[in-house]
């Protein structure tokens, strides 16, 4: 515990507290003084609320690729399963003494082991009715454990932490939305061209963190990188 602790730094907290608490009370204000699935616009066409729910585990492009299974929450179950014993395993032989491309080739045994494991398992659940509510939940947690286990176990970039700590926020956001009426995802901003743009239709506080934590990240990145370059 002393590791996350010592890690945390004050202006990381105030901003996730920041996030997660507008993100909050937007969600809860929409929900009680928004019509529901009817547009009110204060900016022209270009800018209106439309609150909708939203409780799909994944975003519209998942779902695409998604599409031809029969069982789909059961594979993203699957998948997060699998994330989560790769994750097990990082953490465990990052401290150990061999030599990286001995972690790196077990690593992949591992996974390779986690699927063929899969393939085997799944279809015996495939008939398994798993809701959405399940699915979306466990996911998000799966998420951000990850986030979570990167952020406070890895030497990172200042940059590069802080756009991980907007993610995780944003996450936690959006998974509170299942533990509060509708207990689902309460979308409610419509911007004309967004969905060309960052690929989100209606969306929340959450999901706009989201989007600005991960270009935060993707720039953090490419600097830091071009820095060890040159």
């Amino acid at each position: 515990m002393n590791v996350i602790w010592n890690g945390i730094k004050k202006i990381e907290c105030i901003i996730f507290v920041i996030i997660v608490l507008v993100d909050l009370l937007t969600k809860l204000m929409a929900n009680i003084f928004l019509p529901f699935r009817e547009m009110v616009c204060f900016i022209g066409e270009k800018v209106c609320f439309f609150l909708i729910y939203n409780q799909d585990p994944t975003g519209g492009q998942a779902n695409a690729m998604l599409q031809n299974y029969s069982n789909k929450n059961l594979l993203i179950l699957s998948s997060c399963f699998s994330a989560l014993v790769l994750l097990a395993y990082i953490l465990f032989i990052r401290k150990q003494k061999m030599r990286t491309l001995y972690k790196i080739l077990i690593g992949i045994g591992v996974f390779v082991i986690v699927n063929i494991l899969t393939e085997f398992i799944l279809p015996i659940f495939e008939g398994v009715n798993i809701s959405s509510w399940t699915t979306s939940v466990f996911g998000k947690l799966t998420a951000l454990t990850i986030i979570f286990c990167i952020i406070f176990y890895f030497n990172l970039n200042k940059w590069v932490r802080l756009s991980l700590v907007i993610i995780f926020a944003a996450g936690i956001g959006n998974l509170l939305s299942h533990f509060y009426y509708p207990y689902q995802v309460v979308d409610f901003i419509y911007v004309k061209g967004s969905y060309e743009l960052l690929r989100i239709g209606v969306f929340n506080g959450a999901d706009l963190a989201f989007d600005v934590g991960f270009l935060g990240l993707i720039i953090s990145l490419l600097i830091s990188g071009m820095k060890k370059v040159f």
